[in-house]
Order: C-alpha cells, then sequence, then structure tokens
C-alpha cells in the first residue's frame, strides 16, 4: 500500500507498512483519504544528501503538536 505524495518539489511515494505498523499505517490512510493533510506544510525536514530523510508535517497550521484528536 502506497500514498502519493505532491509537492511543490515534486511527487513523493509513500509506501505504507502495513505488516509491521498497521494502526499508523491505516490511521495514515484514512486521514489521507479524508483530506487532513491537504495544504499542510512540512515544518521539519531533516537528513544529509545521499541519505535517508525524515519530513514532519500534518499538523494544522504548521505548528509540531497539532493532529488529528487522537494518537496511536
Amino acid at each position: 500500500v502506497s500514498v502519493l505524495l505532491q509537492t511543490s518539489c515534486g511527487p513523493i511515494t509513500i509506501a505504507l507498512d502495513t505488516t509491521n505498523q498497521p494502526k499508523t499505517a491505516s490511521t495514515f490512510a484514512y486521514l489521507v483519504r479524508k483530506g487532513f493533510y491537504d495544504g499542510l506544510p512540512f515544518h521539519r525536514i531533516a537528513g544529509t544528501p545521499g541519505q535517508e530523510f525524515v519530513i514532519q508535517g500534518g499538523s494544522p497550521g504548521g505548528a509540531p503538536d497539532g493532529g488529528p484528536g487522537w494518537s496511536v
């Protein structure tokens, strides 16, 4: 299962680990279908060239402590 993330720098495909993290993958997919992330900015981007990177987003208003109202 994957999600296509459209960014101003091009698309990013996110593979969801439904085997090892079924609750997290299911919750993320549900929020994507509901449009929760539409238009939200990333507030943390970390990594180095040629290595894996981490992006954090999904908080309304860009605050790192926002969310849908529940946690997994």
